[in-house]
């Protein structure tokens, strides 16, 4: 047994382990705070790499950076970069998809069942409280959006243009001012 200031340790190597630890968290710790000081955006990158992964839209990628920084306080220069232009490269994409859809309008009348002829755009899944849900992204001829959430998926391959009879459940403007026709009930005709 070995004798630290006048109490006995029992475990000789769980202290020893125990020891290192506590090294290799204050040397995090150090490298976290010079790495954060050296550039004031490290701090934002981080917040938004922290937003994005609570958001549940964090890529691998994404995941194993921040996995290294709680590990080690510190990105490369080679990740930091990686990152930013990743987050970049998401702001573009972004910005492309608000302008196209800028000229969106609402279709149809709350509450009313229409048929329309609409281009599907893009299918995805989420989980919500009743189960998985699948979120379809649509365009009209007028290049209207038009939404449909529902626990079924369309027989429809992204691309393709069919007549669609639905009741319009409402119109939302979301923050960046676009304008779009939430459908339910979506049959295809």
């Amino acid at each position: 047994m070995a004798r630290n200031s006048g109490s006995y340790i029992q475990d000789d190597q769980a202290y020893q382990a125990a020891i290192a630890r506590r090294i290799k968290e204050n040397a995090r710790k150090g490298r976290t705070a010079r790495w954060l000081a050296e550039d004031p955006t490290r701090g934002e990158l981080i917040q938004k790499i922290v937003e994005v992964l609570n958001m549940g839209r964090a890529n691998d990628f994404i995941c194993k950076m921040y996995d290294n920084y709680l590990e080690w306080g510190s990105l490369t220069v080679n990740q930091e970069a990686a990152i930013r232009r990743g987050f970049e490269k998401r702001e573009e994409i972004k910005k492309e998809r608000i302008e196209a859809s800028r000229g969106s309008d609402f279709v149809g009348s709350e509450g009313v069942r229409t048929t329309f002829t609409l281009t599907l755009t893009k299918v995805f899944e989420t989980d919500t409280p009743f189960g998985l849900a699948f979120v379809h992204k649509f365009k009209d001829e007028n290049d209207n959006l038009v939404t449909w959430k529902a626990t079924k998926r369309l027989d429809m391959a992204e691309g393709d243009t069919k007549k669609i009879t639905a009741t319009v459940k409402h119109h939302y403007v979301n923050k960046d001012g676009i304008k779009t026709t939430y459908i339910n009930r979506a049959k295809v005709a």
